[in-house]
């Protein structure tokens, strides 16, 4: 219960620092406040999965596998970085970028509404969204690649992180120089590429960082796996709901 309650406030502190962080330097609807958001979104997410595992094969068959878990019976076993080469560690940050952009593409721009029924119901098209996009991204990769992609995680990401850098530092250099050359296309390239691909790329690897914090102090903390069985998930119903008014707090207020 300890390792819980700690866990519950890592979760409940780091949340309302972040997103409180965000507001305060960057204004409301943040790139730190939506990667809050969209990080509890996936935790959503892997909830939504763990259910529909437990329904049985007529459900699970419209799941992907997950990065930094692993859904086996009745058992949900975390990622154990002490245990895994930096190969293994790279395919399961490249699988959370992935998910990450998903999800966090429709948290962005999903409205989150005047009252909590709509906020609720857009919350919910969000984590129904990045369950149906990550599992079509999962058929067309293994499709595209179907060796895998542990070969190439490594480089992937390290080309993922130089596009966020240059997409940042060129935003206002070509920006600039496209504006002075005509001020129209100056504006088409801000709106999409520095904005939209340039923001959306960031907020994915941040959310991405969050997820891996929680998976990391998961295992500092001695929880290498949960229960998914049908009546675990029923006793998880409290924390859920938590976990959902935490959400619309982050919303809220930032």
């Amino acid at each position: 219960m300890t390792r819980y309650l700690l866990l519950a406030a890592f979760l409940i502190i780091g949340s309302l620092v972040l997103g409180g962080v965000g507001r305060l330097v960057f204004g409301k609807r943040s790139l730190l406040g939506t990667a809050v958001s969209s990080s509890i979104a996936i935790v959503f997410l892997y909830a939504l999965t763990a259910v529909l595992l437990a329904l049985g094969a007529k459900y699970a068959r419209f799941t992907a596998p997950l990065p930094f878990v692993t859904m086996e019976g009745e058992v949900l076993s975390f990622f154990s970085f002490a245990n895994s080469d930096s190969t293994a560690i790279s395919v399961q940050l490249l699988n959370m970028v992935i998910l990450s952009f998903v999800v966090s593409l429709a948290d962005r721009f999903l409205p989150r509404g005047k009252n909590f029924l709509v906020w609720l119901l857009m919350r919910i098209l969000t984590v129904c969204f990045g369950l149906i996009a990550h599992l079509l991204l999962t058929i067309f990769l293994g499709t595209l690649v179907p060796e895998g992609i542990a070969q190439y995680a490594s480089t992937i990401l390290l080309i993922l992180l130089g596009v966020m850098v240059l997409t940042g530092a060129l935003k206002f250099l070509v920006g600039f120089a496209l504006g002075v050359v005509n001020p129209i296309i100056g504006a088409l390239y801000t709106f999409f590429f520095a904005n939209i691909v340039g923001k959306q790329l960031t907020r994915s690897i941040v959310t991405t960082l969050i997820v891996t914090l929680l998976v990391f102090c998961l295992e500092k903390l001695g929880i290498a796996s949960v229960g998914i069985s049908l009546e675990s998930l029923l006793l998880y119903i409290p924390y859920g709901a938590g976990l959902l008014g935490l959400w619309y707090l982050c919303n809220k207020f930032f």
